[in-house]
């Protein structure tokens, strides 16, 4: 749920933080994840702090060695592409890790899962001609000394591109949000990077009783893809239109557990 008055750029960039702080926390409680990758926060954020740094990396597509520059933003960008599944973000631990220790080849491998599917990708001109226009208006003037460093990525990019970019005129109600005549069903996953569920929390007064929000506590972006969820959405859809949303039986993934951090094979009885 991505509300009107979000301000995307900042919104974005505390939700990613949030997203990355779940899966520290989450290896932090695993006991094989701890001895593995142990205090892996305090070594990603001095890893950071070290960057831009030169990398030997093998291509992933023609298998050759090659050198490159990885910068703070660039490092910061590879690590939010895998946030956005449960089972991409359990591997980010191992792929931290061996990131520290200058060994790119997991970071890369995440980033680049689903980037091949067409119908993942932003038509770029029509993202910033939406942003520029109806979230900019709400973030301008914000001050980069109290953000994140994703905040500070993301506000450092839309302010450059906004700024050449030919943009419309916000309308003054643009964020006001009615009450609903109709049954509304809002989804969230609790690990969202984009769109976690304080979003739709703050929605459901103003939309009314006739909705509904549904949180998978370990999911990623877009619980549509949940079998069960997906099943139960179609129901809800299907079913008389005063049928009240909370008759919706959407509690098959409340119970979803956290997927488990990937252990790689042979990293037995290592410790950073």
């Amino acid at each position: 749920m991505a509300p009107p008055d979000m301000g995307l750029p900042l919104s974005f960039g505390l939700d990613t933080q949030g997203a990355l702080d779940k899966v520290f926390l989450a290896c932090d409680k695993d006991i094989e994840c701890r001895k593995r990758f142990g205090k892996l926060r305090e070594r990603w954020n001095t890893w950071l702090a070290g960057l831009p740094k030169r990398f030997t990396v093998r291509h992933p597509l023609l298998g050759s060695i090659e050198s490159l520059e990885l910068g703070r933003d660039t490092a910061l960008m590879l690590v939010r592409r895998p946030l956005y599944s449960a089972s991409t973000a359990s591997a980010l631990p191992a792929a931290l890790d061996a990131a520290i220790r200058s060994d790119l080849a997991g970071l890369l491998g995440l980033s680049g899962v689903g980037s091949h599917q067409r119908a993942l990708r932003l038509a770029a001109g029509m993202h910033f001609s939406v942003i520029c226009t109806e979230d900019m208006p709400l973030v301008e003037s914000a001050a980069t000394s109290a953000l994140n460093d994703f905040q500070r990525m993301d506000l450092t990019l839309y302010r450059d591109a906004c700024a050449h970019w030919p943009r419309g005129t916000r309308p003054t109600d643009f964020g006001r949000v009615q009450a609903v005549r109709s049954p509304v069903l809002l989804l969230s996953g609790g690990d969202d990077p984009a769109t976690p569920p304080r979003h739709a929390n703050r929605l459901l007064a103003a939309l009314g009783p006739l909705a509904r929000h549904v949180v998978v506590p370990h999911a990623g972006h877009g619980v549509l893809s949940l079998p069960c969820v997906r099943s139960a959405a179609i129901r809800f859809l299907q079913a008389q239109p005063q049928r009240s949303s909370a008759d919706s039986e959407l509690d098959c993934a409340a119970a979803m557990p956290r997927a488990t951090p990937f252990q790689p094979p042979g990293l037995a009885g290592v410790t950073p």
